[in-house]
């Protein structure tokens, strides 16, 4: 028994770890495309690499815009943005591309970040000032805010349960601006109602948001409820929207209230 135990504990010693990657953007053959290797420090960025921006990624000012892939999907583990960096860049689209940090988007300097393509979010948290010009789907993932992000673009939210849905929970100090913005819930999504049921798609409790009007919300994206009906008109306060009863089940509740009362009352005359 003692060997078995001995032989186990070698076996899960020798399983192997996986390590992030690292690698620095450096625009080495100057042509400020994605996947060329000569333009990281470290090779072309997979699922599992930490990214890195800092003050001598772009070293002709002129260019200061990154073209990823063409076509082809793209993921990584993190991007970081240094304090070093010292200028405002964009990622932008060579064709149909999409892309997608899975772990946390950090810009840790005073400059922006422009992802002007179809953005995917992973498990993020997001430490701006980040500017997302294109369409972003937040899927179910609960997404947290440390800083300054925008949007101007499409944002896409799926409802599948009351627990399960796309959100944004601000933390303290950060700030959301939807100028420009669209917040639209995906067609796909599965939910189709339950009376009382609250959906915090914008959490501002201990942040704050701006550029939010009376269109912000895409209520035609809403999905069809089997029971009950949207309200929407807390969204523009506090970035909620619930389901409420019909307003003919109100009707059949204060009638049911109405004979109680009179029933009541007669057993007492």
């Amino acid at each position: 028994m003692k060997k078995s135990i001995n032989s186990l504990i070698i076996a899960v010693a020798i399983i192997p770890t996986v390590a992030f990657s690292q690698t620095t953007w450096t625009d080495g053959n100057n042509d400020s495309v994605w996947s060329q290797a000569a333009n990281w420090s470290a090779g072309t960025p997979g699922a599992t690499t930490a990214v890195y921006f800092d003050g001598n990624s772009f070293p002709d000012p002129l260019y200061t815009s990154i073209a990823v892939n063409g076509g082809i999907p793209t993921t990584i583990g993190s991007l970081t943005v240094n304090a070093t960096m010292n200028t405002t860049f964009s990622l932008v689209a060579m064709g149909t591309d999409t892309f997608k940090v899975d772990g946390p988007l950090t810009n840790l300097s005073g400059f922006a970040l422009d992802i002007g393509l179809e953005y995917t979010f992973g498990s993020n948290t997001l430490n701006g000032p980040i500017i997302f010009s294109s369409l972003v789907n937040t899927a179910t993932q609960n997404v947290s805010v440390t800083d300054a992000v925008s949007f101007t673009n499409n944002v896409y939210l799926t409802l599948t349960t009351n627990s399960n849905y796309g959100r944004y929970t601000l933390n303290a100090g950060a700030a959301i601006n939807l100028t420009g913005a669209s917040v639209k819930i995906d067609p796909l999504s599965a939910y189709a109602g339950a009376v009382g049921d609250k959906f915090q798609l914008f959490n501002v409790a201990s942040g704050s948001w701006s550029g939010v009007t009376g269109t912000t919300l895409d209520v035609s994206s809403l999905p069809t409820l089997t029971a009950g009906k949207w309200s929407t008109t807390n969204f523009t306060t506090d970035g909620s929207i619930s389901v409420v009863p019909e307003p003919t089940t109100w009707a059949l509740l204060a009638g049911s209230l109405t004979m109680l009362m009179v029933s009541r009352r007669r057993s007492q005359a």
